[in-house]
Order: structure tokens, then sequence, then C-alpha cells
């Protein structure tokens, strides 16, 4: 369907160690089954080194730390400033070149959106890959308080500038949630929204829930954003506050940086961190419930996937249930507060009958909504010249 394709992301998405990622490697994937060729710019991947799949060529650049200075005067939002370098705006200028389809994937791309335009005037097709709506993600940080309110919300004015800038100049924004959608629409977006939901590319294999299972909830992610950090620190002081909170143990699957570990290890002894894994449904295994206890920030829907093909019964907060087909009561159950999150898994953690029902019904619905031979024949529709 198209000669070259070009997707400038933040960083090479390969290994996909967070959801961010793996919905990156994803579209990158699906590009690449319509393009004779297919570039990724991006910066080296923070996890390691993983092999590229056949037929994406990945051009590497250095990414670097934000400085205040440079966030001031640039005009653009935080997630975009590591990869705003001269090097890699000179490998996309280069391989832009000749491109007939553009892929800005994640907000943190919109430091190339001058670079694809002019692209674009050539009649190059600009695709925008939205995995949030990245300003009012932002915006769920407001409440802290303090100079970390008063930053959330300067650096949301602009993700909602940047936003609004893709909406209007790209023809087609690729949608994570049909709530996404709907949120553009509001934005009053001129593209073309197509939902692409994420799809999990290994089939369902359910750990062993019955009486000899551990009390035990395990929460995956990765833990190198302050808001990330926070919402896990969080979810752990609420364990302490409510009655019987101590009786259920606690797992905590994926990457941190070591000093947050350790300060996580000193103040929650009783904590099973793993750390980074090769594959993290090798470590559900002795759960019973997977949590989504997300206060602030986005990326949710990636770890419910995760949770439903390993035939884990998913409890969460309602404000990151949000945008996922699941149904309160049905096939997850949502709370309102941490405390109250901890005193349904209290309730119902010794709920067989209640489990088995809530992570059938949970895989049911995201097998009923997406595969993907599905995703392809959307993706070839949304990739239509």
């Amino acid at each position: 369907m198209y000669g070259k394709a070009v997707i400038i992301s933040r960083f090479v998405p390969w290994p996909s160690d967070t959801g961010a990622l793996i919905y990156s490697a994803m579209v990158a994937n699906l590009v690449a089954e319509f393009a004779d060729e297919t570039v990724m710019v991006a910066a080296s991947n923070p996890f390691g080194n993983a092999p590229i799949p056949e037929g994406v060529k990945a051009r590497v650049g250095p990414a670097r730390k934000t400085s205040a200075i440079g966030y001031l005067t640039s005009g653009l939002p935080f997630a975009s400033q590591p990869f705003r370098t001269p090097a890699l705006r000179q490998r996309a200028r280069e391989e832009l070149t000749g491109a007939d389809l553009v892929v800005l994937d994640h907000i943190g791309a919109c430091w190339a959106l001058d670079l694809a335009l002019a692209a674009g005037t050539g009649g190059a097709r600009l695709v925008y890959s939205a995995q949030n709506v990245e300003s009012d993600t932002r915006r769920t940080m407001v409440d802290a308080g303090g100079l970390r309110a008063a930053f959330a919300r300067f650096d949301a004015h602009r993700l909602e500038v940047a936003e609004r800038r893709l909406l209007r100049d790209a023809d087609v924004v690729l949608c994570v949630s049909s709530n996404d959608r709907d949120r553009f629409r509001e934005m009053g977006a001129n593209a073309d929204l197509a939902v692409v939901n994420p799809v999990h590319t290994s089939p369902a294999h359910f750990v062993g829930i019955n009486r000899d299972t551990p009390r035990r909830v395990v929460l995956i992610g990765s833990f190198h954003w302050r808001a990330k950090q926070q919402n896990l620190v969080s979810f752990l002081k609420a364990r302490t506050a409510v009655s019987s909170g101590a009786s259920i143990a606690v797992r905590v699957v994926g990457s941190m940086p070591e000093p947050f570990r350790l300060k996580i290890i000193e103040s929650f002894p009783d904590i099973d961190i793993t750390g980074p894994v090769h594959r993290i449904e090798d470590h559900l295994d002795g759960c019973r419930i997977g949590v989504i206890p997300e206060e602030e920030g986005g990326g949710f829907k990636l770890k419910a996937l995760d949770y439903a093909y390993a035939g884990l019964p998913i409890f969460g907060l309602e404000n990151a249930m949000r945008g996922l087909p699941l149904r309160e009561g049905a096939s997850m159950r949502a709370f309102t507060t941490m405390e109250g999150l901890w005193e349904g898994i209290i309730a119902h953690i010794g709920d067989l009958p209640m489990l088995e029902a809530l992570r059938s019904r949970a895989l049911e619905t995201f097998e009923a909504g997406a595969n993907m031979q599905n995703l392809r024949a959307t993706f070839a529709q949304v990739l239509k010249a």
C-alpha cells in the first residue's frame, strides 16, 4: 500500500518492558505489513537491546536529560524534551525524504511535527498514534499540591496545545479506546479518529486459583515515572491503614530505579519485588488478583490485558478502569478510593466462585472486542490513501 513508512517514536520499543512500548511495537509491526520499507527514528531502548523485527529498520540517536532552561524556552511539553535532539532531528529529516506515510508515535514525538508536515506537503499521509489523552492524564496530578501541581498545570497546557495541533494537522489519529476518541472529538479534531485497541498477541494461559493459592495480589508495571512510583507508595500505605491489610501478600513485578526499590524495601519489608523480568506471565502464578491501583497517570489498558490473559481477576480504582471494556461487578471490580480497593480485596479474595467468574468474563470481553485479524482490517482502512 505504501512505499516507505517512517515512524518517529520516543524509544525503540524492543524489548517491550512497559505498556507504552508494547503498544508502540504493535503499531510498528502493523505499519511494516502495509509498507515496502519501514524505518523507525527513535532513542535507544532504556531497558536494553532486543532483536528488531524483520521489516523494520531502526535509526537510533541519543536521548538527553531535560534542562529547565531548555524546557521553558522550547514551548513543547515535558514528554518530548529528551528526544528533541540535533541527532534525532537530523535522522528524521534524512529518512522523511521520499516517505509517503509518517507516523508520530506518542505525544513524545511532537518535536517532529514540523518535519512531518514538511513531508506531508510532498504527499505523505500523517498519522498520530495517541496512547492517551495526555493533557487530561497530566491534569490528574494537579491535586498533588505545591510545585508539583503548579508544574502539572503548566505542562498540561503545553500538552493540550500540542495535542490540538496534532488533531488539526494529522490525517488520522489512532486512539487506544473509544473514550479517548470521544475526548478528542470534544477537543475539535479535524483528523479521522480510529480506535485501535491494544491486542494481546499470546494465547490465554490461566494461572491456577484454588484454596491452596496464597492470599496474594500482584501489581505489574514499570515504575520509572514519578506518578507510577507515587501510585505504588499510596497503594502500599493504604494496605497498612485498613484492618487485616497485612494478611494479604503483595508482589510487585517490573523495573524501577534502584534507589526507589531500596526505599520500598525499607518502608515495606514484607513486599515481594521481582524487579525487571523477561516474561511477566512467569511471575503471576501464586496470585489471586491483579490490581490496577493508579490514582494518576495513564497506560493502564495493557496492564488489564496482561491480567485478563493470565486469568487474574482484575481489581482497581475507577479512575484507572475508565476506557476499558470491562463492567463493574461482572468482569472486574472497581473502587473509588485506595482504602476502598483494599477493603474490596480483603472482602473478596477468598470468594473463589466470584474470582472465577470475573476472570472468565474479562477474557471473553477482551477477546470479543479485539483480535489481530480485526485489527489488521481496521488498520488497512485507517491507512487507505
